[in-house]
């Protein structure tokens, strides 16, 4: 197991056959960038550690998952290999889902590691592709190159969530379960296995919030409780909609605003 150390406020490494630190990979030269942490790395050679074999950068997430990490030669500067990662949900209390893409020595898409599931399954770049043409963040431009280690959209800013089972009513008799994360009162956050529904206070502007994060989930903003009725409006699934819910019969109204479908109802 390799060992590492990080020292966020080192710009330059000093000489490393005088440097103190005998780890496997040092970290330096802390930095953020579009709300993403990022580090410069040398990794030494297992044979000789004074020696820098691989050098590199690395950015992280506000959760510390490696987001993109690029690989060169410490001594040539030549690109060794690079890989990105595509998280499903905006923190690991959620869960672990992810994509890997890993990148060969010329910067180009080799291969993916399709991590959402119970196994790791492993595609070739045309295999994967083909299969999920068109479909999900995947098609992004950001993941087709090494040309940007950084995404364009911000990170998820850290949020120290407190998790909470929320139980609620299917049909008569039957209930079911979703995870609620909560912080500071102002974010909230449920979720199921395959969705996730974002619940925006007052002061968050919808469109400033789905740049740091992922569009395909369910978001309820301008939420308004004003006694017995709570007013929210709702996007998800291409749909704008507005709710009103009345707390003492249980009444939902559903007033569809926009869709790319046509006759969407909403079914109480």
């Amino acid at each position: 197991m390799k060992s590492a150390t990080y020292y966020d406020d080192l710009e330059n490494l000093p000489d490393l056959e005088n440097f103190v630190d005998n780890s496997d990979e040092i970290y330096y030269n802390k930095r953020t960038a579009n709300n993403y942490i990022l580090y410069d790395f040398i990794t030494r050679n297992y044979w000789d550690e004074k020696k820098a074999e691989f050098s590199g950068n690395v950015v992280y997430d506000n959760f510390y998952r490696v987001v993109s990490k690029v690989v060169y030669d410490a001594q040539s500067k030549k690109l060794i290999s690079g890989i990105k990662k595509l998280y499903m949900n905006v923190t690991p209390l959620l869960g672990q889902k992810y994509i890997t893409i890993n990148f060969n020595n010329t910067g180009e898409v080799e291969s993916y590691i399709d991590n959402r599931f119970t196994f790791p399954e492993y595609y070739t770049k045309e295999n994967f592709e083909n299969k999920n043409e068109e479909k999900g963040p995947v098609s992004q431009e950001y993941y087709k190159d090494l040309k940007n280690i950084i995404p364009n959209n911000p990170a998820f800013p850290f949020a120290d969530f407190n998790s909470r089972t929320i139980f609620y009513a299917t049909e008569p008799g039957k209930e079911s379960q979703i995870t609620g994360l909560m912080v500071d009162s102002k974010i909230k956050i449920a979720a199921e296995e395959y969705i996730v529904i974002h619940f925006l206070d007052s002061e968050t502007v919808l469109e400033d919030y789905m740049k740091m994060i992922s569009t395909s989930d369910l978001y309820f903003y301008n939420i308004e409780n004003t006694g017995n009725t709570i007013e929210t409006d709702f996007f998800g699934m291409k749909i704008h909609a507005h709710f009103s819910i009345d707390l003492t019969s249980r009444t939902i109204v559903c007033q569809i605003i926009n869709s790319v479908e046509k006759d969407v109802s909403f079914r109480k």
